[in-house]
């Protein structure tokens, strides 16, 4: 099926998606910076005890998300370079490490919301 989509594609829309691989290197880096940062900051402003320590290990999640994406681009400039001749197994890497990374970016994303909504709640409420 991949050798269809990419038959379909033809030259011009492989190379696109080879650039849009490519910035994606530097999206990850930046997502990974951000989302830890805000995690750090929310760890250490709002929260005290276990739930600090869960939040400082909250916060490598991003990083682990960046890593599984490098694997996801790497495994997709396989795909896209050699579209007649990539490894079988390619597109299956890259959508398993594309789920891991979103199902840790979603966890961090949650983690933030609840804290911060349990924070607010506990600000209006403890008047």
């Amino acid at each position: 099926q991949m050798n269809v989509i990419l038959n379909t594609w033809g030259s011009d829309i492989i190379q696109a998606e080879l650039i849009g691989v490519l910035i994606d290197f530097g999206f990850l880096i930046g997502y990974s910076v951000f989302l830890s940062s805000i995690t750090l900051l929310v760890s250490r402003k709002l929260l005290q005890n276990r739930l600090q320590r869960l939040g400082f290990n909250v916060v490598f999640l991003p990083f682990f998300a960046a890593f599984f994406d490098t694997i996801e681009n790497v495994n997709l400039m396989l795909i896209l370079m050699s579209s007649t001749n990539y490894p079988n197994i390619s597109p299956f890497i890259a959508s398993l490490f594309a789920l891991l990374k979103f199902a840790l970016i979603i966890v961090v994303i949650l983690f933030n919301i609840v804290i911060i909504a349990l924070y607010i709640c506990k600000k209006i409420f403890n008047k």
